[in-house]
């Protein structure tokens, strides 16, 4: 199913339900850490994105080789980082970021739950009808007014 919201807050309260699904699936969750503005990230989410990529940065260490030969040889470390969504902290990070960045993903045993690409897409969901629709109500509950099911699956 896809799912939209009017603003990015009620997509935030449904993403902080959804990880916790997620998590309670054991999900391995994928992140990558671009966005088509930077200046965009503002407060929280800006914090998220900024420890996340330090995270990248500590796990690539420093090179003495040419810029091309990083270039070929080294896997960005900003593109599939890991988040860990029974983390608290990770959990919250996904929920500020997952609609924002250029990717992100969850995985369940070689079948995708999630995915999202950028602030102006919907994210996609599989989790069945039934519990993609109890997580849209539950967010709507706590808050989420805007959130829309724009395509449920068949």
């Amino acid at each position: 199913m896809l799912i939209t919201a009017e603003n990015e807050i009620d997509m935030e309260i449904f993403l902080q339900h959804l990880g916790k699904a997620l998590a309670l699936r054991k999900a391995r969750t994928t992140i990558n850490l671009y966005v088509d503005n930077e200046d965009d990230l503002v407060g929280d989410a800006r914090e998220a994105f900024t420890t996340l990529r330090s995270r990248g940065d500590a796990a690539t260490p420093p090179s003495r080789t040419s810029f091309l030969t990083r270039l070929l040889r080294q896997q960005d470390p900003y593109m599939g980082c890991d988040l860990h969504l029974t983390n608290d902290g990770d959990r919250r990070s996904f929920s500020l970021l997952a609609h924002r960045v250029i990717g992100c993903e969850s995985w369940v045993e070689g079948e995708q739950f999630f995915s999202a690409s950028g602030i102006s897409s919907p994210v996609w969901v599989a989790m069945g009808d039934l519990t993609g629709n109890d997580l849209v109500e539950s967010a709507r509950r706590a808050g989420a007014t805007s959130l829309r099911v724009i395509d449920a699956e068949s």
